[in-house]
């Protein structure tokens, strides 16, 4: 009997070769698009789980940022050795920093000092050493794999010297590498011991949050507890009240980004929008399956009949049916696997994800794809099988089955216009996304960072003399970071506040013509004069923000105290006092996502980049030039540069690739959807060949054989773009509240939405409905 149900299932499916194309690309290839949105969503879902104690690891975040003081941790373990296991600290070094091995200097990024205990809190397996020894002395350096090829080129590299900062290194360890799916990365690690030699009492200090502080937690320790006595902490040492602290789980940090994180973060916003995305074009790819069938199962109502008079009952003819959708849908699986395997490597490559099928788990890999083939099969193929096992055999050979075939029509139609609100809803948040980036990539930042190159400052003043011979360079300054960065508060006050008031502000330490050179506008007074002595020592310059944070029309002459580090690094204390010389235009210097803040900026002598502005039109020369003089300067550095414009797109790299990704997404289901109108079509005029022939031969023309074809179909898609108008309204409004600054959804993105979709659907209907309106009417009569 299985036989001959799959010999009849064959010849259907070869039969009906439309029908069958239709629903095996539709079915293979939006399964193919929710396999690949799946394990990226599961890659992301994934980060920092690797660790074998993921679930009692815990970040101490200290008044919403993740940096914190170096004594916390030291001062838990005294006071309080019973609520941790172990307590970790990591202190990552930002800029590039040199190592030197054999004479040749390496900039290398991802450099963190750390406590000994790193390999006890966090699973990273050593390829040599031992965990106990490998961070115990202050001239000790752990190497990851990868970093030990670059260096050593195969050589065994423990017990090996490597120099940073002056300081010889001895590799005591090598590590795994980090894997990618993991919140903070690095490629050395260097004892927390080490960097007590340059920062001294820096490191008793409780004000300096400068490290990321992480505690492995007993079994029975509940966070709380810990959290309770990180304020009783507090309290001893600084006698100040308790921060607003609290204790942020391990696989909650890549979601959880907090301010001054060290974490690479994700946006789990991004994962419900493609997950729902993805879901929403297979639910489309479904409904093609379920039209479809319905419509082509009045074909086969004389087999029904024959069936069922011949004894079969509807529970096989259920089972028949179910099977064929089955088995079709088993199809569309081989073809998604066949297009994922094709496209994973540039998915891949475009996400910066290592994304792959995970074939080490075969048996549940298998057991998963043939439970999905069964589960679409299945889906969508239960209402059609239904219908075809209602036909009662009288009216199966009459050929009017008065089945719900008639009553399912009204249900056919609600499927086509769930489609094409999808779609609809789709077009509209591409084109918001779209709109939207294209917003923030060309918005007024109040600065011009075009032409802009940001290097290594080094010997500034000398490097400064030497580059200002250099032709193609308009302008050059200094600062201790550009714009790109959310840059650091520091306590300040005015005269009229409070003596034992000292409230932060972001600061930006710069060097003369930093702000004439990013071309930043003055709305009131001045900015700094080089020849101007006292600009150096007691001037300050805020931005709008600021005058408006603070209350002040005219801020000109305003009198500030400017707060530093004293300087064994235990308090604060007075480190400039001035007046404000000038107001700059609000500029955003970090992402669009934030609201400008509040600046204070001052001339410092401790500046880290040198910024540069180049002269169009000869720029990879001039980058020679800076190259060639950088060497000359500086021999024993490497040279490093980069576009401060470039750096800056790259803050919104993550949407630009949520907005492709959507929009292409937004063509699947908007291609899928179609295919499902061309095989409703197809079979409308199959099924009306008759009726078009009489009515051509009665005089209807070409244009009333494709308007009669065509408008039922654009009904049913003008419903579909009246309901999704207020549904993707309030989820693109949604979307838009995380940024500060964004475009309003206005009226034409709706009309341009319904357009593409009315024209989509209309050349999609139009082409067989003008192939049947053409055809000779002697041939559409004959036919039948």
């Amino acid at each position: 009997m299985i036989k001959n149900y799959l010999k009849i299932a064959f010849r259907h499916l070869t039969r009906h070769k439309s029908y069958t194309f239709i629903n095996t690309i539709g079915l293979g290839v939006s399964l193919a698009a929710c396999i690949i949105i799946g394990l990226w969503i599961n890659f992301e879902l994934s980060y920092d789980d690797y660790h074998k104690n993921s679930d009692y690891i815990y970040r101490l975040i200290v008044d919403d940022f993740a940096a914190t003081a170096p004594t916390i941790a030291p001062a838990l373990q005294n006071d309080y050795p019973e609520l941790t296991k172990y307590i970790v600290r990591f202190w990552p070094i930002k800029a590039p920093s040199d190592i030197v091995y054999e004479d040749q200097v390496y900039a290398e990024r991802n450099i963190t000092f750390t406590d000994p205990s790193v390999f006890d809190v966090f699973t990273h397996p050593l390829v040599m050493g031992n965990k106990e020894t490998a961070l115990s002395s202050p001239k000790s350096i752990a190497i990851s794999e990868s970093t030990a090829k670059k260096y050593f080129k195969g050589d065994n590299p423990m017990g090996k010297t490597l120099n940073m900062w002056g300081k010889d290194l001895t590799v005591t360890a090598v590590f795994q590498d980090v894997p990618i799916n993991s919140h903070h990365r690095f490629d050395m690690l260097v004892p927390m011991e080490l960097l007590k030699t340059f920062v001294g009492n820096m490191m008793e200090n409780w004000s300096w949050g400068g490290f990321y502080t992480y505690a492995l937690l007993p079994d029975n320790v509940e966070p709380k507890k810990v959290n309770s006595a990180i304020g009783a902490l507090f309290e001893k040492y600084t006698n100040e009240s308790a921060p607003n602290s609290r204790l942020q789980p391990l696989n909650d940090i890549y979601f959880g980004s907090v301010e001054k994180d060290i974490a690479v973060t994700g946006n789990f916003t991004y994962v419900i929008v493609l997950g729902t995305i993805a879901i929403f074009v297979l639910v489309v790819a479904c409904i093609n399956f379920m039209n479809l069938s319905a419509a082509y199962s009045t074909l086969r109502q004389i087999e029904v009949g024959m069936r069922k008079t011949l004894g079969a009952q509807r529970k096989q003819l259920v089972g028949q049916f179910l099977g064929e959708t089955i088995m079709l849908s088993f199809l569309a699986l081989a073809l998604a696997l066949f297009l994922v395997e094709m496209s994973l490597p540039f998915f891949s490559n475009f996400t910066g994800k290592p994304l792959q099928i995970p074939y080490n788990h075969a048996f549940t890999l298998i057991a998963c794809f043939i439970g999905l083939a069964i589960l679409i099969g299945s889906i969508a193929g239960i209402y059609p099988a239904f219908i075809l096992s209602t036909f009662k055999p009288i009216h199966a050979f009459k050929g009017s089955p008065k089945t719900s075939v008639s009553s399912g029509r009204f249900l056919q139609k609600g499927l086509v216009v769930f489609q094409f609100v999808i779609s609809t809803f789709l077009i509209v948040a591409a084109i918001t996304v779209f709109n939207q980036l294209n917003f923030m990539q060309n918005k007024s930042l109040g600065f011009d960072d075009n032409q802009v190159v940001v290097t290594e400052a080094g010997d500034y003043q000398l490097l400064k003399q030497e580059l200002s011979k250099i032709p193609g360079i308009e302008s050059i300054s200094a600062s201790q970071s550009v714009p790109g960065e959310r840059f650091p508060f520091y306590p300040f006050r005015t005269p009229d506040m409070a003596p034992d008031s000292m409230p932060t502000m972001r600061t930006l330490q710069v060097n003369p013509g930093f702000i004439e050179t990013l071309g930043m506008k003055m709305v009131l007074g001045r900015s700094f004069d080089e020849d101007k002595p006292t600009d150096k020592t007691s001037a300050f310059v805020i931005n709008q923000a600021a005058a408006d944070y603070l209350g002040w029309n005219n801020p000109i002459g305003k009198e500030l105290l400017w707060y530093d580090f004293s300087e064994d690094g235990t308090t604060f204390e007075v480190a400039k006092q001035g007046k404000v010389i000038g107001v700059v235009d609000d500029f955003n210097y970090a992402s669009l996502h934030n609201p400008v803040e509040p600046l204070l900026m001052h001339v410092t002598k401790n500046i880290n980049v040198a910024v540069l502005r180049l002269k169009p039109g000869q720029t990879s020369q001039t980058i020679t030039k800076i190259r060639e003089t950088w060497n000359s300067v500086s021999p024993d550095r490497p040279f490093w540069y980069y576009f401060l414009d470039q750096e800056l797109d790259r803050q919104y790299g993550s949407e630009q690739k949520l907005g492709q990704v959507f929009g292409g997404l937004t063509l699947l289901a908007l291609f899928i959807a179609c295919l499902g109108l061309f095989g409703l079509t197809t079979f409308s005029v199959q099924r009306r060949t008759k009726e078009i022939g009489i009515r051509k031969v009665l005089g209807a023309s070409v244009t009333n054989i494709v308007a009669l074809l065509s408008k039922d179909f654009v009904k049913l898609v003008l419903i579909g773009f009246i309901i999704a108008i207020p549904i993707a309204w309030y989820a693109m409004n949604k979307w838009l509240s995380d940024f500060a600054y964004k475009i309003e959804i206005g009226p034409e993105i709706f009309l341009l939405a319904g357009a593409a979709a009315l024209l989509i659907a209309l050349l999609t209907v139009s082409g067989q409905s003008i192939k049947a309106a053409l055809a000779n009417p002697v041939e559409s009569l004959r036919s039948e």
